[in-house]
């Protein structure tokens, strides 16, 4: 995992590390296979923000690559509702049990 994911992904816990991971992979089944033209770029980004948003997270494209044959880069911003109050020490709980497991995250299926 590059330095930027690591630093993103640092105040999710791994629960919401796996859920979005889960949307994604959803995202990709529905829309992997069409052509990267405007309409369906639309499509896919107004899917994906609505998705994203009733999980409780906040994500944006950037849609310039796609028209010269690269992929849509997806950054997910935050949760909708920031967690003021994060718990540092489930959050250890998990980052050693998945290195015990090693897992990149607690729950990652191989």
């Amino acid at each position: 995992m590059d330095k930027f994911v690591e630093e993103a992904m640092a105040d999710l816990h791994d629960e919401d590390i796996k859920r979005i991971g889960e949307i994604y992979k959803e995202m990709l089944e529905r829309f992997a296979h069409r052509p990267n033209s405007q309409y369906y770029l639309n499509e896919m980004v107004s899917w994906a923000e609505d998705a994203y948003y009733k999980a409780g997270y906040k994500v944006a494209f950037d849609l310039q690559g796609a028209f010269f044959g690269e992929p849509p880069i997806m950054s997910v911003l935050g949760k909708v509702t920031p967690d003021y109050d994060f718990d540092h020490d489930q959050k250890r709980w998990e980052v050693l049990k998945a290195n015990e497991r090693g897992e990149k995250y607690l729950g990652e299926k191989k």
